[in-house]
């Protein structure tokens, strides 16, 4: 047993400053990735604001183009429904008319009817 415990003091002796070098590593390579993160962080936070104040220029502009507009899509919403009113209108009176000329026929068909038997009757056959 002594002899495995001088083994591992020899070991860890020359094991000591490596594994020292690596801790000291780790923290150097910690230390430039926080670094790194805290710039990543301040550009998003700049481009986020620099969109906002893109986004807040364009908001009085939208609403200028929406105050020219409103009329417009008002009097096409309008016009819409004027045309849907007179496409109605046609189609009743359409639908009169088919119906007019039906009964016409049908008017024109009974007098058909009774002349043909009236030539039958008087008919030399």
């Amino acid at each position: 047993m002594r002899q495995r415990k001088r083994e591992f003091s020899r070991f860890h002796e020359e094991i000591h400053p490596m594994y020292e070098r690596l801790l000291n590593n780790r923290k150097e390579w910690k230390a430039l990735g926080d670094e790194y993160d805290a710039k990543m962080k301040a550009l998003e936070e700049e481009k986020k604001k620099e969109e906002e104040k893109m986004a807040a220029q364009q908001e009085p502009e939208f609403s200028r183009f929406h105050e020219e507009i409103h009329p417009m899509y008002e009097r096409l919403l309008n016009n819409r429904k004027e045309w849907k009113a007179l496409g109605d209108e046609y189609d009743a009176k359409m639908k009169a008319l088919e119906e007019e000329k039906k009964k016409e026929e049908e008017k024109m068909a009974a007098q058909q009817g009774s002349y043909d038997k009236l030539q039958w009757k008087n008919s030399p056959l």
